[in-house]
């Protein structure tokens, strides 16, 4: 069942979306790192609705790829290896891929009563627990499901692609063994140009491998996948700032004059959390107040700190260490990749010169600095 439709026009992140459905069209795998709060799940949203890819691709094309949205909140537990007591298995994340894709293609249009009947085999015995080699052939009838899915010898289904979308990576990567993510690589390279990943991550998927320890040697085949493909989830543009205020005045019966909408914009820079933040707030600021006494106000609301002490959560030590210079009026090499990635997450903005972005994340790292 395609998600429900939002209030997201169907250029809600045009830039974004295009890039993504453009080289998911191409069969590339890409990543999406944004920043916490920064508006990660109303672009999946957007993504995943039918009407969105008829838009960016056209009605023929955008009817061929299948999104599937994997969950990591919703797996189950790992079953246990009998020969290997405590050490996971690959099945959890088998089943719930195996469970998304049942869920997406239900009830099986265009398949033979024959192809029907082998996928929801497929399906039933992924989840037989009566049989104890389960945890290590999940994978087999992972293969024998997706077989049906995207026949090579079928003029229609031998152009169809699906994109399994994880949402949370980082916990998969977290909670599932490196043979998981090595056997996805080769069901990819069984269908190159029909079958591809879009993860979703607070931070590159190689950052994250650095930070927790993760067996890079293994993990490599995998991740290589989306080497050339990684999209840096800014704030809104500025029309799809607008559209959210919009949406937001309308559902709360609210309404500001067009000069403190236009502060509201600049101060929160179209960060998705703290706009909405900000605005919840703002029918506490007397009409009249200078901006930066608005401003202090918002800075110091417990709301808005939530919000920056999210993205603040999401960054490495370095990217903190460099923003708390950058708040002191510090000299600091602007060509360094700490820098050059915090440019890309849109945290930084400027030239030569840069400063941090938007005005009320600013606020907080001069706090983070002076304390």
């Amino acid at each position: 069942m395609p998600p429900k439709k939002d209030q997201s026009n169907l250029n809600f992140r045009e830039r974004e979306i295009n890039y993504l459905l453009t080289r998911l069209q191409a069969g590339d795998c890409c990543s999406i790192v944004g920043v916490g709060s920064v508006g990660k799940s109303n672009l999946l949203r957007h993504l995943l609705r039918d009407d969105v890819h008829s838009f960016h691709l056209g009605p023929e094309e955008g009817d061929r790829i299948r999104m599937v949205l994997v969950d990591p909140n919703n797996m189950l537990d790992s079953l246990p290896m009998p020969h290997a007591p405590g050490q996971a298995s690959s099945w959890a994340g088998y089943e719930i891929i195996m469970h998304r894709l049942y869920k997406v293609f239900y009830p099986l249009t265009g398949l033979s009563d024959d192809e029907k009947k082998t996928f929801l085999y497929a399906y039933e015995q992924l989840h037989n627990g009566n049989n104890p080699l389960l945890p290590h052939i999940g994978l087999r009838y992972l293969e024998l499901a997706l077989e049906q899915l995207l026949k090579q010898d079928s003029p229609v289904r031998s152009k169809n692609k699906i994109v399994f979308v994880f949402d949370e990576f980082e916990e998969m990567l977290d909670n599932l063994p490196p043979k998981f993510f090595q056997t996805l690589r080769g069901v990819r390279d069984d269908y190159k140009y029909q079958l591809m990943y879009l993860t979703l991550t607070r931070k590159p998927i190689t950052q994250i491998m650095d930070e927790e320890g993760y067996n890079k040697l293994a993990l490599e085949p995998f991740v290589e996948l989306f080497t050339d493909s990684t999209l840096f989830l800014g704030p809104y543009s500025e029309t799809d700032a607008i559209g959210m205020l919009d949406r937001l005045s309308e559902r709360q019966n609210v309404n500001f004059s067009p000069s403190f909408r236009k502060f509201l914009l600049r101060a929160t820079g179209g960060h998705a959390g703290i706009l909405r933040a900000s605005f919840r707030l703002a029918a506490q600021i007397p009409f009249g107040t200078p901006e930066d006494k608005a401003l202090q106000f918002l800075a110091g609301s417990p709301a808005i700190q939530i919000e920056c002490q999210t993205i603040w959560d999401s960054l490495t030590e370095d990217e903190r260490v460099t923003l708390k210079q950058i708040a002191r009026n510090e000299n600091i090499n602007a060509s360094t990749a700490v820098v050059r990635l915090l440019l890309e997450k849109q945290l930084l903005t400027g030239q030569g010169a840069v400063e941090i972005n938007p005005q009320l994340f600013r606020e907080f790292v001069v706090a983070e600095a002076g304390s």
